[in-house]
C-alpha cells in the first residue's frame, strides 16, 4: 500500500470543511497552524482532531525551519484557510503551498472582504484557492467555487455560505491538487479590501433604515464585533448634533435588531 501523502494545515475552527476534505482524499494530516483566539475565529475544535489524528500543533508563527522540518518529515503540501502571519518562503521545502481566500480573486484581496460584499449590492461571491506567494492573495489561482448572494444575506450567512463553498472547493484541490496546480492562471489587474475601518462601522441615522440595516448585516452578529450602539455626538458648523453610533458588542443576536436607536429611527422615517 502507498504512503498516505502528508500535509500541513493553517486554519481555524470555522474551515474544517478544508480539512475533512483532505482526510477524505486520502492526505495525512502532519501540522496543525493555528492563530491566537480571536473575537473572529475559534480553534478548539480543530485542534482537538489535530491532535485525535496525531498530528503536531503549533501556536506561534510558521518559520522556515519550521518548512523545512515539514520537509524532512515528507510534507508535500502547505493549505491555508485563515491565518494571521505571513506564510515565509516555501519553495526549496514543500511541493505545494496553497490559500482558501474568501473572494472571486484577483477582486476583494485582503485580511476580511465580506464585509464589503454585503455593502455593495455584490449578487454573488466566491472562494478562490490560489498558490501562496511573495505577495498576499496574488498567487496563481488554481480553481474558484462561485456561489448566488441574496439582497438579505448579512455576516453570518454570508460566512456559513464561504466555509461551505471551501468545502466544496477543498474536494477538488484535494483529489487533483497536481493537474489544478500545474494549470493554475496568473492573477491579472485586481483590488485590494482592507480591514473595515471604525468610521464604517458607524451607523449614520441621518441614512434611511435600508442602509441602515444593511450596515448592521454587514458588520455582523454581536460576538462577531457587532452590533450596535452607544451614542455620540457631534456638531457640524453649529447645526443640530447630529447622532451617530458604533457599533458595540450586546448581549445576543435579538439585541442589535431591537434596539431601541433602532426602533426610533425606524417610526420617524415610516411616518415621514
Amino acid at each position: 500500500m502507498a504512503d498516505r501523502p502528508r500535509f500541513a494545515l493553517a486554519t481555524s475552527d470555522a474551515y474544517q470543511g478544508v480539512l475533512d476534505a483532505f482526510l477524505r482524499a486520502g492526505w495525512q494530516l502532519d501540522r496543525l497552524f493555528v492563530s491566537p483566539r480571536d473575537w473572529m475565529y475559534d480553534n478548539k475544535q480543530v485542534i482537538a482532531r489535530a491532535l485525535d489524528l496525531g498530528a503536531t500543533v503549533q501556536h506561534s508563527p510558521a518559520s522556515r525551519l519550521d518548512l523545512a522540518e515539514l520537509g524532512r518529515r515528507g510534507c508535500s503540501a502547505l493549505v491555508v484557510a485563515t491565518y494571521q502571519w505571513k506564510i515565509p518562503d516555501w519553495r526549496d521545502d514543500l511541493k505545494y503551498a496553497v490559500n482558501f481566500h474568501p473572494s472571486p480573486l484577483p477582486e476583494g484581496r485582503g485580511p476580511y472582504p465580506m464585509v464589503r460584499a454585503i455593502l455593495e449590492h455584490r449578487s454573488s461571491w466566491a472562494v478562490t484557492c490560489n498558490r501562496i506567494d511573495e505577495k498576499f492573495d496574488q498567487g496563481d489561482i488554481l480553481d474558484a467555487e462561485p456561489f448566488p448572494l441574496d439582497p438579505h444575506d448579512g455576516h453570518e450567512s454570508l460566512r456559513l455560505k464561504t466555509q461551505m463553498a471551501a468545502a466544496r472547493l477543498a474536494e477538488r484541490v484535494a483529489h487533483g491538487l497536481e493537474p489544478l496546480w500545474q494549470g493554475a492562471v496568473p492573477q491579472e489587474g485586481g483590488s485590494y479590501w482592507p480591514r473595515w475601518t471604525e468610521q464604517e462601522r458607524c451607523i449614520d441615522f441621518a441614512q434611511p433604515v435600508d442602509a441602515i440595516m444593511r450596515r448592521i448585516r454587514a458588520c455582523g452578529a454581536p460576538r462577531h464585533g457587532g452590533a450596535c450602539a452607544r451614542p455620540g455626538l457631534g456638531r457640524r458648523g453649529g447645526r443640530r448634533p447630529r447622532r451617530r453610533y458604533r457599533m458595540e458588542l450586546l448581549g445576543s443576536g435579538r439585541d442589535y435588531l431591537e434596539h431601541p436607536a433602532l426602533s426610533r429611527i425606524g417610526a420617524a422615517q415610516a411616518a415621514a
